[in-house]
């Protein structure tokens, strides 16, 4: 019997807590990431954990950078999501990792500001 995404997800808040001692912002951080997603392919019809593939993963990148998040926004997402499939892969709640060959948004290195300023004598 599989189980629904939303029992999934309560069970990954429960390991974040219990097993990886993750602080209170980081599993709501992560909860809040996953839960958007979860949004996301739901409204594309998908309602099982089997059902999601990189090609929605690729789409779910998509909407992301189209509704302004900033690369590391997208990146924590993702990294999030990928935290979230490898408990279920341990625990047998998934086959396939469909985060598997995906690679994050590049980041864009700010150049430091020369503070130093030249004066004519």
């Amino acid at each position: 019997m599989e189980l629904e995404i939303n029992t999934l997800l309560s069970l990954f808040r429960n390991y974040m807590v219990t097993e990886l001692s993750f602080p209170y912002n980081t599993v709501d951080a992560y909860s809040r990431d996953i839960t958007r997603f979860i949004d996301y392919v739901a409204s594309r019809g998908i309602s099982k954990i089997t059902e999601i593939s990189k090609g929605q993963i690729s789409s779910y990148i998509r909407f992301l950078s189209d509704i302004w998040l900033a690369p590391s926004s997208i990146s924590r997402n993702i990294s999030s999501i990928r935290t979230f499939w490898s408990f279920l892969l341990r625990n047998g709640y998934a086959k396939s990792d469909p985060l598997d060959g995906i690679e994050l948004p590049r980041q864009i290195k700010k150049i430091p500001e020369n503070h130093t300023s030249l004066t004519a004598t």
